[in-house]
């Protein structure tokens, strides 16, 4: 029930009331069934409200979504000291350490800004790309040969 409807219910309920000229006699009476249609507007607006927010926005604002966030952020860190490390290297070593810490910033960004998100944005723009993974798995097996 939306506002609009409680509120011709409750004009309806009065209107009716006041034509009948019993406003006074079942005020008394009408009192509680107002307050009943007003708790059901109130937790149908609620219910409202709660499901126009995502499952992934709901999960965000947890106890465990910040945990998520907070790894996050580490898997970011470590995509950092990969990068550092790639630094020391040179050829396919080097090229292929800096993509793993492209793809693992990329991840970790992207979890830990998990909290931060906007109403029309999507996670799933943020994430590396299965291309990006596809890529990692045949430049590490160059590696192996």
């Amino acid at each position: 029930m939306n506002r609009k409807d409680l509120r011709y219910l409750i004009n309806e309920q009065f209107a009716g009331m006041a034509k009948a000229g019993t406003f006074s006699k079942m005020q008394s009476r009408a009192h509680p069934e107002l307050r009943k249609i007003l708790k059901q507007g109130h937790s149908d607006n609620t219910l409202e409200e709660s499901s126009a927010n995502s499952e992934m926005s709901q999960f965000s604002r947890s106890p465990s979504g910040r945990k998520v966030a907070s790894a996050g952020s580490k898997i970011h860190s470590a995509g950092g000291a990969i990068y550092k490390i790639a630094e020391d290297q040179t050829g396919l070593m080097a090229e292929t350490l800096y993509n793993i810490s492209e793809f693992v910033e990329k991840l970790g960004g992207t979890l830990s800004s998990i909290g931060s998100l906007e109403e029309g944005t999507s996670v799933v723009e943020a994430l590396p790309t299965v291309q990006e993974l596809k890529s990692l798995q045949k430049a590490i097996q160059r590696l192996e040969k």
